[in-house]
């Protein structure tokens, strides 16, 4: 039953899906603009962004003593990842809604779990750096991110699917690739990352999503050299 349901969410279905949610709540699919979405995304990663930079507390009274370096330097590496990968969920979500001619109602549920996911990075962050020498902290803050990865490829993959939402074909070849350099990009990241924290510390589960930012953006400027040199 809920294997079929999500099928219809993700194949952009009509017929039961937007009685459902859209008609249920007095919308449209017509009515389901970019900007809003546009508008409500921004929202949504502004306060996760701000979340993470409420955990940021200066102590009082306290010296500079070595297990306060050592604290400080775990929350910082942990605020700067999570930052860092907020900023990717923006781009990423700038980037379609850009590429995009109009924008449907399963691709509004995808965009919606794309900011559930964001909006879990902040517990993420805090949970690795309360509980930073627990594998379980470290297999959660994994989990959430490569969770942002997958809801990503999924987007990338119904925009491309559809030749609704976009207006140059060749723009679907590019979603349909860069989400697949994408989603091989987090599962390496998110193997090397488990690996290491299991075999050494959990800190080391954590610093290893550095990678994946960097990564992207070098595999995304290899593509677009490549296209431009042929």
């Amino acid at each position: 039953m809920w294997r079929g349901f999500i099928s219809e969410i993700y194949r952009g279905k009509r017929s039961n899906v937007v009685p459902l949610f859209a008609g249920a709540m007095g919308a449209t699919v017509a009515e389901i603009s970019k900007e809003r979405i546009g508008a409500i995304s921004d929202g949504v990663i502004a306060v996760a962004a701000t979340l993470l930079v409420l955990e940021l507390d200066v102590p009082d009274g306290v010296s500079m003593s070595s297990e306060l370096v050592f604290h400080w330097s775990r929350v910082f590496a942990a605020w700067i990842i999570s930052f860092v990968m907020v900023v990717v969920v923006w781009l990423d979500n700038h980037m379609f809604l850009s590429k995009a001619r109009e924008w449907s109602l399963s691709l509004t549920v995808l965009t919606f779990f794309q900011l559930a996911a964001a909006s879990l990075i902040p517990f993420a962050s805090n949970l690795v750096i309360d509980h930073y020498d627990s594998r379980g902290a470290m297999f959660a803050f994994n989990g959430v991110m490569a969770l942002n990865g997958l809801v990503s490829y999924a987007i990338s993959r119904r925009l491309a699917g559809s030749d609704t939402f976009l207006e140059d074909p060749q723009t679907a070849i590019f979603l349909r690739r860069r989400g697949e350099r994408q989603l091989l990009i987090y599962a390496f990241v998110l193997t090397l990352a488990t690996m290491a924290g299991h075999v050494q510390h959990p800190l080391f589960g954590v610093v290893f999503w550095a990678l994946s930012p960097i990564l992207i953006a070098v595999t995304t400027k290899r593509a677009r050299s490549r296209k431009v040199s042929s």
